[in-house]
């Protein structure tokens, strides 16, 4: 049971007894992990120095967010000891790397910075709580009973949650507010519906959290015969014991927020590391993460043969992409460096097809290989159909030609 953890040794620590040998050994070990970060050692900037106590002063006076423009301004009050904008980035970007402050170098998010982190901690206690920290008010309790049910939340109920006393001195303001939800958008906590892509964020009615749900993915979908026909697999092994529970909530996080969540009577398919998803009126694909794996239906309404091998293929690399990203991330905040993780050695890919109740697959170099296998169930499966997994990247040459020709005239024509 202890092969998910991820650092070795593993510190059992009594907290009744105030002379525990294990906490300063865990003190120790902690001690040697940061030795070996890459930034241990590396000298600062004195310059520095001013900004550094202007922001443990403010955390001291429980200001744990503020406006960039205040810090900015404060800068100029050091005169000739002020940094320039240039060194005032190098600044912000470089404590947010050390994990001091959090700071977001991009549109919509570079306005504030998060001067104490675990402020946002207790920002999303407000809504990402077990039962038992519930308020007592029974109209918040009524908004955070519907978020686990459906995995939605309003974004007035979001406000009225921070309204509460242990969380407005956080977020005193509107701007605040939409900073905060910017970032948890940001971070996936919340998911920003597939469906109001390209809008104005404040006509935004709901958001998506997947991390609170807790019912699981009905699985009678595969009691359906005709399922299995019209249904194609997709299977990514990690290569660890488990996968964390926060990686699983954050990849359902980005994959929803690429495609749009399948709803029926206005309730989203959402649930506890899956969901259900719309490619188009014909195509939907549900995927389910379990134990080291993570596993892909992709089913189109009339049969397997009518699906879009450039859908399918598009699919899987863009679901490959953001898994590498996402494992990326975890490996990062747990503190591995950037420049030594190779993500594509992580985990391996697994075609195949639906058979007894479950997904029967081999691997991609084997369905490449051989045009059919025959499963532990003694049925016969095609490498055809699961191959659509995949794009085809032979090109034939005279296609290309071809191409090249009718761009060349196109060219040729809006020139003239």
């Amino acid at each position: 049971m202890n092969k998910h953890i991820v650092f070795d040794p593993v510190f059992f620590i009594n907290g009744t007894d105030k002379d525990d040998q294990e906490i300063q050994n865990l003190k120790n070990h902690l001690v040697t992990i940061a030795r070996h970060q890459p930034s241990w050692g590396l000298r600062r900037p004195m310059i520095w120095v001013l900004i550094e106590v202007l922001i443990d002063n403010m955390i001291k006076d429980n200001i744990n967010i503020i406006p960039k423009t205040y810090l900015v301004e404060a800068n100029t009050m050091n005169k000739d000891l002020a940094l320039s904008d240039k060194q005032m980035s190098e600044f912000l970007l470089t404590q947010h790397a050390l994990g001091k402050i959090m700071y977001f170098d991009q549109a919509e998010l570079n306005n504030f910075i998060i001067l104490y982190p675990p402020a946002l901690v207790n920002i999303l206690r407000s809504f990402i709580t077990d039962e038992m920290f519930w308020p007592t008010d029974e109209t918040l309790r009524s908004i955070l009973r519907r978020m686990t049910e459906t995995g939605k939340i309003h974004k007035t109920d979001l406000i009225k949650l921070w309204q509460q006393k242990q969380f407005v001195h956080h977020i005193p303001g509107d701007d605040y507010k939409e900073f905060i939800i910017q970032v948890l958008v940001h971070l996936d906590v919340l998911v920003l519906p597939k469906r109001y892509s390209g809008q104005d964020e404040t006509h935004v009615d709901y958001f998506l959290v997947p991390c609170t749900v807790k019912h699981k993915m009905p699985m009678s979908f595969l009691d359906d015969k005709s399922f299995a026909n019209r249904t194609i697999a997709l299977v990514y092994h990690i290569r660890q014991s488990s996968i964390p529970s926060a990686l699983s909530f954050k990849l359902i996080g980005a994959v929803s927020g690429i495609w749009p969540i399948k709803e029926v009577n206005e309730r989203p398919l959402l649930y506890h590391s899956s969901a259900v998803l719309c490619v188009d009126s014909q195509t939907e694909f549900r995927i389910m993460v379990e134990d080291n794996r993570i596993v892909v239906y992709l089913t189109n309404m009339s049969s397997r043969s009518c699906i879009s091998p450039d859908i399918a293929a598009s699919i899987q690399d863009c679901l490959t992409v953001t898994l590498q990203a996402v494992l990326k991330f975890y490996l990062i905040s747990i503190g591995k460096n950037h420049q030594q993780v190779n993500v594509s050695n992580l985990f391996h890919i697994e075609v195949g097809e639906v058979c007894c109740r479950s997904p029967c697959v081999v691997s991609l170099s084997k369905a490449k290989q051989t045009p059919e296998w025959v499963c532990g169930s003694g049925n016969t499966h095609f490498s055809r159909d699961p191959l659509l997994w995949i794009f085809n990247k032979v090109i034939n040459p005279y296609k290309l030609t071809l191409a090249n020709k009718v761009w060349s005239s196109s060219v040729m024509l809006n020139n003239s």
